[in-house]
């Protein structure tokens, strides 16, 4: 019985080592894994971060045509000429547009006895339309009456209609029929 004992523990005694290289193996193939994932998210992470830095020297480019362009549409659009266009940020100290004390900004801001407010959009929705008006009236508190202005390449017909009621002049290339929606209501 005393060698049946010993020899049972000798062959638990293997079985345990054995089990132990067995996780020694997987442990140091888990920890090669990990060190190929780390160097790919570091080359993504390098990736990323020269698309960021060309991104912005995209974005300086387009900046330095953007007042041209605001002068230009407004032109045709209002019939009015503009000489100087900026980028408007005000302080809204009560939180009326975000719910809490914040900078309100806006695209741009030009005036030669009217006053403009103009956002941009690559593709403008119904809450990119109700987002402006909202910061708008908030700002007409301060500034007076704005003709606000909305340019976007694309905007979807639901937003246009939105702009349309608001009084919100739209400047864009097309107008995209709205995706049809799932919703589920509580």
């Amino acid at each position: 019985m005393l060698d049946e004992l010993r020899q049972f523990r000798e062959d638990s005694n293997k079985m345990f080592e054995a089990m132990d290289k067995r996780f020694e193996a997987l442990i140091k193939e888990m920890n090669e894994r990990f060190q190929q994932v780390d160097k790919r998210f570091e080359a993504l992470i390098k990736e990323m971060t020269s698309l960021r830095v060309e991104v912005s020297a995209l974005g300086g480019r387009l900046g330095r045509g953007f007042e041209d362009v605001i002068r230009q549409t407004l032109s045709v659009v209002a019939g009015v000429e503009i000489k100087e266009v900026k980028r408007l940020i005000m302080w809204d100290d009560v939180g009326e547009v975000y719910g809490h004390p914040e900078n309100v900004e806006f695209d741009a801001y030009a005036s030669n006895g009217q006053k403009f407010l103009i956002e941009v959009k690559s593709f403008a929705k119904r809450e990119d339309v109700l987002m402006f008006s909202k910061k708008a009236t908030w700002a007409e508190k301060k500034l007076g009456q704005v003709n606000k202005i909305l340019i976007a390449a694309y905007i979807d017909d639901d937003a246009y209609r939105i702009c349309s009621g608001l009084g919100i002049i739209v400047v864009s290339r097309n107008i995209v029929p709205k995706e049809p929606e799932e919703i589920l209501r509580l």
